[in-house]
């Protein structure tokens, strides 16, 4: 597997290397300082299974980098790692695609766990054993878009355990185990 991390900052991408490799140290990990940068890694180690990136980068800034690392690598898994708590630049990033949207105000440990169960599921990715109802799908991709269950219940005009139900009912039929190894599954078998 191959994991490209960009970040501009050297300690914070040092330290995110840090915690993909004791994810598992066999993994090809390389560090890459802004997107100006990304097409020598590219050329050098091939394409990415998952790119770890910040939005704020030295030379390109907020949706400019998520397009331009989308562009360059269209099959990577993308985590966002950010200090930007912008609920616009999330909803824009979750709608595009990526995994996760972690912002590097939480914890230190809650950051690797996020990293840790992301890319460990993606090697233990099942095909979900029941299809989805309409309902659920559409409950699921409110969700992606970074929706509340409150947001979520008003939009479908369903009540907020109703939208528990649909997840619970999601993750039981896909064997999921949170809300972003779900979404993972169903953009994987195109459910989403």
């Amino acid at each position: 597997m191959i994991v490209y991390v960009i970040d501009s900052h050297p300690i914070v991408r040092d330290y995110l290397i840090k915690m993909v490799r004791s994810v598992n140290s066999r993994w090809d990990v390389v560090p890459v300082t802004n997107v100006a940068e990304l097409s020598l890694s590219l050329s050098q180690h091939g394409q990415p299974d998952w790119i770890i990136f910040e939005l704020q980068l030295m030379d390109v800034q907020g949706v400019a980098t998520l397009n331009a690392v989308q562009d360059a690598c269209p099959h990577a898994q993308l985590i966002v790692i950010t200090s930007s708590e912008s609920a616009n630049l999330k909803k824009i990033c979750m709608s595009a695609g990526v995994v996760s949207y972690i912002t590097k105000t939480i914890p230190v440990f809650e950051i690797q766990r996020a990293i840790e169960e992301l890319i460990n599921l993606s090697e233990d990715i099942c095909q979900p054993s029941k299809k989805i109802t309409k309902r659920q799908q559409q409950t699921m991709l409110l969700i992606e878009k970074g929706l509340s269950n409150r947001e979520i219940s008003l939009r479908l005009k369903i009540t907020e355990h109703t939208v528990k139900v649909h997840v619970w009912r999601v993750f039981k039929s896909i064997g999921a185990h949170n809300r972003n190894h779900a979404l993972y599954i169903l953009r994987k078998n195109n459910y989403l």
